[in-house]
Formats: C-alpha cells, sequence, structure tokens
C-alpha cells in the first residue's frame, strides 16, 4: 500500500499543478502579438498550445518523474 501511495500522490499533486500553471501560461502566450504574415492556425499550434501548454506541462512532468519516484 505503501509503494501505491508514493505511485499515485505525485502523479496526483503534478496533474493538479499542471492544470493551474497551463491555464495561467496559455493565457501568457495567446497575449503575445502575431505578426499579419503568420498563419493563424499555425500560431495556436506552436507559440499557445506549444509553449503555453506543453512547455510548462514537460518541466512539471519531468521534475516529477525525476525526483518523486517511488523506490522499488
Amino acid at each position: 500500500m505503501e509503494v501505491a501511495a508514493k505511485s499515485y500522490l505525485p502523479g496526483v499533486l503534478s496533474g493538479i499543478l499542471v492544470s493551474y500553471v497551463s491555464v495561467y501560461s496559455i493565457a501568457v502566450c495567446a497575449a503575445i502579438a502575431m505578426p499579419r504574415w503568420f498563419p493563424i492556425a499555425l500560431w495556436q499550434v506552436v507559440v499557445v498550445f506549444g509553449l503555453g501548454a506543453f512547455m510548462p506541462t514537460l518541466v512539471i512532468y519531468l521534475f516529477t518523474l525525476l525526483v518523486m519516484r517511488p523506490d522499488h
């Protein structure tokens, strides 16, 4: 039971942290002015969801996997 708690707790806590951080980071990236010549769909994918959602999620989950892993 102790190993199961060590496995699920970091996942739940990192999921909660990702949900709060990604909302803020998507809002910040969406506020960046898009150049007129840039296609809007590509801008949404690369800047808003790439920088705003993927990068914070990647950092948080990698940190969780490296630091809070359960001992086997």
